[in-house]
């Protein structure tokens, strides 16, 4: 979040968090996400199949 705004961010809250597949030690995975009004959604994938998705409420640090 702190490359989105140029700020440093800190987790205010987890929203939600939801894993659709499991995660093993070692595994890539691919984090991409978009900041709107305090609001991180984050998609998570690995080999290009969807591994989880959070909601994670920032704040200005």
């Amino acid at each position: 979040a702190e490359r989105l705004r140029g700020k440093r961010q800190v987790l205010g809250e987890v929203v939600n968090a939801k894993f659709v597949s499991m995660v093993v030690p070692d595994q890539l995975l691919l984090v991409q996400g978009t900041l709107v009004d305090g609001l991180l959604r984050a998609g998570i994938t690995s080999g290009g199949e969807r591994v989880a998705e959070f909601k994670l409420r920032v704040e200005d640090a």
